[in-house]
């Protein structure tokens, strides 16, 4: 983005917008990928839990056993590592975010722009009309 989009001419004004529009439509489809995939490792993780819960409980007492069990899961190699893999995917997804409502508010504002200098030129020739 230039520091002023006011001095850019009508043509790279349009450009900008242009090009910034299909830089969010794709970036926009990066963050559903990621979302999908922070979700699909978030079920893994869930899927592996259950299992691990019922291998681990063998007995029927409750209480005290419950929480060495959930200490036994979080503690299994395979868990970690999704554990590990879903942050990763956690931070991508909102790093995405981060750049897709970047491009967002940089469209709006050349939309605002162009909005404005439209508006000008009709309320310029309406003078021009009435006078």
């Amino acid at each position: 983005m230039p520091n002023d989009i006011s001095a850019l001419d009508s043509d790279e004004l349009s450009k900008l917008f242009t090009k910034l529009t299909a830089w969010s439509n794709y970036v926009s489809g990066q963050l559903s990928a990621a979302q999908i995939d922070e979700k699909t490792i978030e079920k893994k993780k869930d899927f592996l839990e259950a299992k691990l819960f019922l291998h681990k409980d063998t007995s029927k007492v409750k209480g005290e056993r419950v929480t060495l069990i959930k200490a036994q899961v979080m503690a299994d190699e395979q868990y970690m590592e999704l554990e590990e893999e879903l942050l990763k995917a956690y931070a991508y997804r909102k790093m995405v975010e981060v750049v897709y409502n970047n491009f967002e508010r940089d469209v709006s504002l050349v939309s605002r722009e162009i909005t404005r200098r439209t508006n000008d030129l009709r309320m310029n020739r309406k003078d021009k009309w009435s006078a």
